[in-house]
Protein backbone atom coordinates (compact mmCIF):
# COMPACT_ATOMS: atom_id res chain seq x y z
CA UNK A 1 0.00 0.00 0.00
CA UNK A 2 1.20 3.45 -0.86
CA UNK A 3 1.95 5.73 2.02
CA UNK A 4 0.01 8.68 0.52
CA UNK A 5 -3.17 6.61 0.11
CA UNK A 6 -3.08 5.45 3.74
CA UNK A 7 -2.67 9.03 5.03
CA UNK A 8 -5.63 10.23 2.88
CA UNK A 9 -7.94 7.54 4.19
CA UNK A 10 -6.87 8.19 7.79
CA UNK A 11 -7.56 11.89 7.33
CA UNK A 12 -11.12 11.27 6.02
CA UNK A 13 -11.92 8.83 8.85
CA UNK A 14 -10.65 11.27 11.48
CA UNK A 15 -12.69 14.11 9.99
CA UNK A 16 -15.95 12.08 10.11
CA UNK A 17 -15.37 11.12 13.77
CA UNK A 18 -14.58 14.69 14.66
CA UNK A 19 -17.83 15.90 13.05
CA UNK A 20 -19.97 13.33 14.88
CA UNK A 21 -18.30 13.83 18.23
CA UNK A 22 -17.91 17.56 18.28
CA UNK A 23 -20.67 19.00 16.15
CA UNK A 24 -23.29 16.33 16.72
CA UNK A 25 -24.81 18.22 19.64
CA UNK A 26 -25.03 21.34 17.48
CA UNK A 27 -26.98 19.49 14.75
CA UNK A 28 -24.42 20.08 11.99
CA UNK A 29 -24.45 16.38 11.05
CA UNK A 30 -28.03 15.75 12.28
CA UNK A 31 -30.64 14.85 9.62
CA UNK A 32 -33.67 15.14 11.94
CA UNK A 33 -34.38 18.70 10.87
CA UNK A 34 -34.69 17.61 7.23
CA UNK A 35 -37.24 14.92 8.16
CA UNK A 36 -39.28 17.42 10.20
CA UNK A 37 -39.68 19.67 7.16
CA UNK A 38 -41.09 16.75 5.15
CA UNK A 39 -43.59 15.70 7.87
CA UNK A 40 -45.01 19.12 8.67
CA UNK A 41 -48.31 19.73 10.46
CA UNK A 42 -51.45 20.47 8.36
CA UNK A 43 -53.86 23.17 9.49
CA UNK A 44 -57.41 23.64 8.14
CA UNK A 45 -58.72 27.18 7.73
CA UNK A 46 -62.25 28.02 6.53
CA UNK A 47 -62.77 31.72 5.65
CA UNK A 48 -66.60 31.29 5.79
CA UNK A 49 -67.74 28.43 8.02
CA UNK A 50 -71.40 29.58 8.16
CA UNK A 51 -73.69 30.64 5.33
CA UNK A 52 -77.27 31.96 5.37
CA UNK A 53 -79.51 31.54 2.32
CA UNK A 54 -81.92 34.10 3.76
CA UNK A 55 -85.58 33.66 2.81
CA UNK A 56 -86.38 30.85 0.41
CA UNK A 57 -89.61 29.12 -0.54
CA UNK A 58 -90.44 25.60 0.48
CA UNK A 59 -89.48 23.14 -2.23
CA UNK A 60 -86.48 25.12 -3.46
CA UNK A 61 -83.01 23.57 -3.67
CA UNK A 62 -80.14 25.92 -2.90
CA UNK A 63 -76.37 25.45 -3.02
CA UNK A 64 -73.32 26.97 -1.43
CA UNK A 65 -69.61 26.36 -1.98
CA UNK A 66 -67.41 26.29 1.12
CA UNK A 67 -63.72 27.14 0.60
CA UNK A 68 -61.15 25.12 2.58
CA UNK A 69 -57.52 26.26 2.96
CA UNK A 70 -54.42 24.51 4.25
CA UNK A 71 -52.37 27.08 6.16
CA UNK A 72 -50.08 24.47 7.73
CA UNK A 73 -46.73 23.12 6.53
CA UNK A 74 -47.92 19.52 5.97
CA UNK A 75 -50.38 17.93 3.53
CA UNK A 76 -54.04 18.27 4.60
CA UNK A 77 -56.10 15.12 4.02
CA UNK A 78 -59.91 15.55 3.76
CA UNK A 79 -60.98 12.12 4.96
CA UNK A 80 -64.78 12.33 5.12
CA UNK A 81 -67.68 14.73 4.55
CA UNK A 82 -70.98 14.15 6.43
CA UNK A 83 -74.19 16.16 6.01
CA UNK A 84 -77.27 16.33 8.26
CA UNK A 85 -80.80 15.42 7.15
CA UNK A 86 -82.10 17.44 4.20
CA UNK A 87 -78.61 18.45 3.20
CA UNK A 88 -76.13 16.79 0.84
CA UNK A 89 -72.48 17.55 0.28
CA UNK A 90 -70.45 16.50 -2.74
CA UNK A 91 -66.97 15.05 -2.43
CA UNK A 92 -64.30 17.74 -1.99
CA UNK A 93 -62.68 19.08 -5.14
CA UNK A 94 -59.45 17.49 -3.92
CA UNK A 95 -58.84 15.15 -0.97
CA UNK A 96 -55.14 15.98 -0.53
CA UNK A 97 -54.42 19.69 -0.13
CA UNK A 98 -50.74 20.74 -0.13
CA UNK A 99 -49.45 23.53 2.15
CA UNK A 100 -50.88 26.82 0.90
CA UNK A 101 -53.40 24.98 -1.28
CA UNK A 102 -57.20 25.17 -1.43
CA UNK A 103 -60.20 22.89 -1.96
CA UNK A 104 -63.94 23.39 -1.87
CA UNK A 105 -67.07 21.47 -0.88
CA UNK A 106 -70.40 22.01 -2.65
CA UNK A 107 -73.35 21.72 -0.21
CA UNK A 108 -76.98 21.43 -1.39
CA UNK A 109 -80.05 21.99 0.80
CA UNK A 110 -83.50 20.68 -0.19
CA UNK A 111 -86.22 22.66 1.61
CA UNK A 112 -89.10 20.37 0.59
CA UNK A 113 -89.74 18.93 4.07
CA UNK A 114 -89.03 22.04 6.15
CA UNK A 115 -90.81 25.22 7.23
CA UNK A 116 -89.57 28.22 9.23
CA UNK A 117 -86.01 28.80 10.42
CA UNK A 118 -83.78 25.81 9.71
CA UNK A 119 -80.12 25.12 10.49
CA UNK A 120 -78.19 22.31 8.84
CA UNK A 121 -74.60 21.18 9.27
CA UNK A 122 -71.84 19.60 7.21
CA UNK A 123 -69.09 17.81 9.17
CA UNK A 124 -65.61 17.66 7.63
CA UNK A 125 -63.11 15.11 8.98
CA UNK A 126 -59.42 15.85 8.29
CA UNK A 127 -55.96 15.00 9.60
CA UNK A 128 -55.60 18.41 11.25
CA UNK A 129 -54.46 17.40 14.76
CA UNK A 130 -55.76 20.64 16.30
CA UNK A 131 -59.35 20.19 15.00
CA UNK A 132 -59.92 16.80 13.31
CA UNK A 133 -63.66 17.47 12.79
CA UNK A 134 -64.77 20.86 11.49
CA UNK A 135 -68.43 21.95 11.36
CA UNK A 136 -69.87 23.97 8.48
CA UNK A 137 -73.30 25.54 8.97
CA UNK A 138 -76.16 26.41 6.59
CA UNK A 139 -79.17 28.49 7.62
CA UNK A 140 -82.42 29.44 5.88
CA UNK A 141 -85.84 30.91 6.61
CA UNK A 142 -88.29 28.78 4.63
CA UNK A 143 -91.56 30.39 3.52
CA UNK A 144 -94.66 28.69 2.14
CA UNK A 145 -96.50 30.10 -0.87
CA UNK A 146 -99.39 27.68 -0.27
CA UNK A 147 -100.48 26.28 3.09
CA UNK A 148 -103.08 23.80 4.29
CA UNK A 149 -104.87 24.22 7.62
CA UNK A 150 -104.66 21.82 9.34
CA UNK A 151 -101.43 20.51 7.83
CA UNK A 152 -102.03 17.02 9.31
CA UNK A 153 -105.27 15.18 10.14
CA UNK A 154 -105.32 12.93 13.20
CA UNK A 155 -108.92 11.74 13.14
CA UNK A 156 -108.79 9.34 16.07
CA UNK A 157 -111.53 6.72 16.41
CA UNK A 158 -114.76 7.06 14.44
CA UNK A 159 -117.77 4.91 15.23
CA UNK A 160 -119.02 2.92 12.27
CA UNK A 161 -122.50 4.17 11.36
CA UNK A 162 -121.79 7.70 12.56
CA UNK A 163 -119.21 8.87 10.01
CA UNK A 164 -117.35 12.17 10.17
CA UNK A 165 -116.97 15.38 8.11
CA UNK A 166 -113.71 17.37 7.99
CA UNK A 167 -112.69 20.63 6.28
CA UNK A 168 -109.18 21.49 5.13
CA UNK A 169 -108.56 25.15 4.20
CA UNK A 170 -106.01 25.82 1.44
CA UNK A 171 -104.70 29.38 1.05
CA UNK A 172 -101.68 31.50 0.13
CA UNK A 173 -100.07 33.72 2.82
CA UNK A 174 -98.06 35.56 0.12
CA UNK A 175 -101.04 37.02 -1.72
CA UNK A 176 -100.87 34.64 -4.68
CA UNK A 177 -104.05 34.47 -6.78
CA UNK A 178 -104.41 30.85 -5.75
CA UNK A 179 -106.45 28.30 -7.62
CA UNK A 180 -107.02 24.73 -6.44
CA UNK A 181 -107.02 22.53 -9.53
CA UNK A 182 -107.83 19.19 -7.88
CA UNK A 183 -107.93 17.33 -4.57
CA UNK A 184 -107.65 13.56 -4.12
CA UNK A 185 -107.46 11.15 -1.20
CA UNK A 186 -105.27 8.05 -1.32
CA UNK A 187 -107.64 6.09 0.96
CA UNK A 188 -111.19 4.90 0.32
CA UNK A 189 -111.98 5.41 4.01
CA UNK A 190 -111.56 9.21 3.71
CA UNK A 191 -113.07 10.65 0.54
CA UNK A 192 -113.14 14.14 -0.98
CA UNK A 193 -116.75 15.32 -1.00
CA UNK A 194 -116.17 18.70 -2.70
CA UNK A 195 -113.75 21.58 -3.23
CA UNK A 196 -115.27 25.03 -2.77
CA UNK A 197 -113.86 28.52 -3.23
CA UNK A 198 -114.71 30.60 -0.17
CA UNK A 199 -112.88 33.86 -1.01
CA UNK A 200 -110.06 35.15 -3.19
CA UNK A 201 -107.22 32.67 -2.82
CA UNK A 202 -109.00 30.62 -0.13
CA UNK A 203 -110.46 27.16 -0.77
CA UNK A 204 -112.19 24.62 1.45
CA UNK A 205 -111.62 20.94 0.72
CA UNK A 206 -114.49 19.01 2.32
CA UNK A 207 -113.69 15.43 3.38
CA UNK A 208 -115.93 12.64 4.61
CA UNK A 209 -115.56 9.36 6.46
CA UNK A 210 -118.68 7.54 5.34
CA UNK A 211 -121.04 5.81 7.77
CA UNK A 212 -120.53 2.44 6.10
CA UNK A 213 -116.70 2.61 6.04
CA UNK A 214 -115.15 -0.76 6.94
CA UNK A 215 -113.85 -1.34 10.45
CA UNK A 216 -110.12 -0.88 10.93
CA UNK A 217 -107.28 1.61 10.87
CA UNK A 218 -106.68 3.77 7.82
CA UNK A 219 -104.06 6.28 6.73
CA UNK A 220 -103.02 8.09 3.60
CA UNK A 221 -102.54 11.52 2.03
CA UNK A 222 -104.81 14.27 0.81
CA UNK A 223 -103.05 15.55 -2.33
CA UNK A 224 -104.04 19.05 -3.50
CA UNK A 225 -102.90 20.38 -6.89
CA UNK A 226 -102.62 24.18 -7.22
CA UNK A 227 -101.52 26.78 -9.77
CA UNK A 228 -98.48 27.71 -7.66
CA UNK A 229 -95.19 27.40 -9.54
CA UNK A 230 -93.23 26.99 -6.33
CA UNK A 231 -95.64 24.58 -4.57
CA UNK A 232 -97.87 22.97 -7.18
CA UNK A 233 -98.64 20.06 -4.82
CA UNK A 234 -99.70 20.22 -1.16
CA UNK A 235 -99.82 16.96 0.79
CA UNK A 236 -101.82 16.55 3.99
CA UNK A 237 -101.24 13.18 5.75
CA UNK A 238 -104.12 11.66 7.71
CA UNK A 239 -104.64 8.85 10.22
CA UNK A 240 -107.76 7.35 11.76
CA UNK A 241 -109.63 4.23 12.79
CA UNK A 242 -113.18 3.10 12.16
CA UNK A 243 -114.49 1.14 15.13
CA UNK A 244 -117.72 -0.69 15.79
CA UNK A 245 -119.09 -1.93 19.12
CA UNK A 246 -115.82 -3.74 19.92
CA UNK A 247 -112.15 -3.44 18.98
CA UNK A 248 -109.60 -6.22 19.60
CA UNK A 249 -105.82 -5.89 19.70
CA UNK A 250 -103.88 -7.58 18.29
CA UNK A 251 -105.83 -8.98 15.36
CA UNK A 252 -103.32 -11.88 15.18
CA UNK A 253 -101.45 -13.18 18.22
CA UNK A 254 -97.95 -14.60 17.75
CA UNK A 255 -95.87 -16.02 20.60
CA UNK A 256 -92.76 -16.02 18.43
CA UNK A 257 -89.95 -18.46 19.30
CA UNK A 258 -90.42 -20.30 22.62
CA UNK A 259 -88.10 -22.87 24.24
CA UNK A 260 -89.70 -26.27 24.80
CA UNK A 261 -90.89 -26.82 28.34
CA UNK A 262 -91.46 -23.11 28.94
CA UNK A 263 -94.85 -21.57 29.60
CA UNK A 264 -95.48 -18.30 27.72
CA UNK A 265 -98.27 -15.76 28.21
CA UNK A 266 -99.53 -13.11 25.79
CA UNK A 267 -102.20 -10.43 26.16
CA UNK A 268 -105.32 -9.74 24.07
CA UNK A 269 -107.11 -6.47 24.83
CA UNK A 270 -110.83 -6.07 24.07
CA UNK A 271 -112.21 -2.52 23.99
CA UNK A 272 -115.97 -1.86 24.25
CA UNK A 273 -117.17 1.29 22.46
CA UNK A 274 -120.79 0.34 23.03
CA UNK A 275 -121.21 -0.05 26.79
CA UNK A 276 -124.36 -2.13 26.30
CA UNK A 277 -122.36 -4.88 24.59
CA UNK A 278 -120.98 -7.69 26.75
CA UNK A 279 -118.80 -10.77 26.33
CA UNK A 280 -120.95 -13.87 25.95
CA UNK A 281 -118.20 -16.48 25.82
CA UNK A 282 -114.47 -16.85 25.15
CA UNK A 283 -112.90 -20.12 24.04
CA UNK A 284 -109.64 -21.39 22.59
CA UNK A 285 -109.61 -23.92 19.76
CA UNK A 286 -106.29 -25.66 20.42
CA UNK A 287 -104.65 -28.36 22.53
CA UNK A 288 -101.54 -26.28 23.27
CA UNK A 289 -103.05 -22.83 23.89
CA UNK A 290 -105.42 -22.01 26.75
CA UNK A 291 -107.20 -19.10 28.40
CA UNK A 292 -106.06 -18.15 31.88
CA UNK A 293 -108.96 -18.08 34.33
CA UNK A 294 -108.04 -14.75 35.93
CA UNK A 295 -108.85 -12.71 32.81
CA UNK A 296 -109.69 -9.16 33.88
CA UNK A 297 -112.57 -6.86 32.91
CA UNK A 298 -112.39 -3.21 33.94
CA UNK A 299 -114.38 -0.19 32.71
CA UNK A 300 -114.64 -0.36 28.92
CA UNK A 301 -111.78 -2.87 28.60
CA UNK A 302 -111.31 -6.59 28.99
CA UNK A 303 -107.93 -8.28 29.30
CA UNK A 304 -107.52 -11.86 28.10
CA UNK A 305 -104.35 -13.76 29.05
CA UNK A 306 -103.58 -16.46 26.47
CA UNK A 307 -101.18 -19.20 27.59
CA UNK A 308 -98.89 -21.44 25.55
CA UNK A 309 -98.70 -24.56 27.72
CA UNK A 310 -95.25 -25.82 28.76
CA UNK A 311 -96.24 -29.31 27.56
CA UNK A 312 -96.46 -28.02 23.95
CA UNK A 313 -94.41 -30.16 21.53
CA UNK A 314 -91.62 -28.80 19.36
CA UNK A 315 -92.63 -27.38 15.99
CA UNK A 316 -94.90 -24.72 14.54
CA UNK A 317 -98.17 -24.53 16.40
CA UNK A 318 -101.45 -22.77 15.65
CA UNK A 319 -104.94 -22.29 17.02
CA UNK A 320 -107.80 -19.79 17.31
CA UNK A 321 -109.13 -17.55 20.05
CA UNK A 322 -112.89 -17.09 19.62
CA UNK A 323 -114.63 -14.16 21.30
CA UNK A 324 -118.45 -14.29 21.34
CA UNK A 325 -120.30 -11.04 22.14
CA UNK A 326 -123.84 -9.66 22.38
CA UNK A 327 -123.14 -7.20 19.54
CA UNK A 328 -125.40 -7.58 16.49
CA UNK A 329 -122.66 -6.37 14.16
CA UNK A 330 -119.81 -8.33 15.82
CA UNK A 331 -121.26 -11.49 17.35
CA UNK A 332 -117.98 -13.41 16.81
CA UNK A 333 -114.39 -12.21 16.62
CA UNK A 334 -111.70 -14.77 15.75
CA UNK A 335 -108.02 -14.15 16.59
CA UNK A 336 -105.48 -16.55 14.99
CA UNK A 337 -102.82 -17.89 17.40
CA UNK A 338 -99.33 -19.08 16.46
CA UNK A 339 -96.02 -20.10 18.05
CA UNK A 340 -92.78 -21.90 17.20
CA UNK A 341 -91.45 -24.22 19.92
CA UNK A 342 -87.77 -25.16 19.76
CA UNK A 343 -85.94 -27.98 21.56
Amino acid sequence: MKKGTFISRYYVYYTVLFCIGYYGTEGLCNTTAVGADINGVPRLSVPESSHSFGQIYRGEKVQHRFLLKNIGDGELEIRKVRASCGCTAAEPSRKIVPPGGEAYIEATFNSHNFVGKVTKTVMVDTNDPAEPTYTLTLEALILEEVVADPSRLILGQIRQGEGKNINVVVKSPTGLDLKVLSAQSSSKALQVASTEKEADGVYAVKLEVKKDSPIGRFSGDLVVQTNSQRQPTITVPFYGEVVSDIAVFPLQLSFGLVKKGTEAVRLVLVTFYNQEVKLAKVEVESEVFSLRENSQSEGGFCRLDIVLNKEAPAGRLSGNLKIYTTSKSQPLITIPLSATVKE
